[in-house]
């Protein structure tokens, strides 16, 4: 595993399975930033097949996301575009597809600087919060999207802060089976 230092200390390591979140940094950037805004910037959704049951309980369900540092301007503030796909399954074929992206800005809190932060730094933070901080909007929109094409029964689970980050490149995915 290869070590990444910073100014603001240790970003963290990567790896095979993926890259360690180092919550030193995280937590240090939480305390000099303030959740400022989350905006949705895009949304689609489509019915691929049509199945003879509308109950999404028993169907496969999955959900992937991905997140970028848009800015990290130095002094000033931290944004996040974080990318969502959703997709329900039936019998192997794919019904559902719901995708979009968040955008989350992080302002500097009162008498906060992000000058000693560099950008693995604030793009960690962007991936960790980011996701964490559109999360709840992503589930509710996933539900309510469903509801509205007749799917009953979308229910994400909470989102926990992760031990480690995806490989660069990768999205993080949540799985569930449907109830047979």
């Amino acid at each position: 595993m290869a070590r990444k230092k910073n100014s603001a200390g240790q970003a963290g390591t990567s790896g095979e399975k993926g890259r360690m979140i180092n919550y030193a940094v995280v937590s240090a950037l939480s305390k000099a930033t303030k959740l400022a805004d989350v905006k949705m910037v895009e949304l689609q959704a489509k019915i691929d097949n049509f199945v003879p049951q509308w109950d999404a309980r028993k169907m496969d369900q999955v959900v992937s996301f991905r997140r970028a540092l848009v800015t990290g301007t130095p002094g000033d503030s931290v944004a996040a575009i974080v990318s969502f796909e959703y997709e329900m399954h039936f019998d192997d074929k794919r019904v559902v597809i719901v995708e979009g992206k968040y955008f989350v800005l992080y302002s500097c809190a009162s008498g906060a600087e992000l000058e000693g932060f560099d950008k693995e730094s604030l793009t960690q933070y962007a991936e960790t919060m980011g996701v964490l901080n559109a999360w709840p909007y992503m589930r509710e929109t996933i539900g309510d999207v469903c509801r509205r094409l007749g799917f009953v029964g979308v229910l994400l689970p909470i989102w926990h802060l992760p031990t480690t980050l995806p490989p660069k490149g990768d999205a993080y995915k949540m799985e569930s089976k449907g109830q047979k």
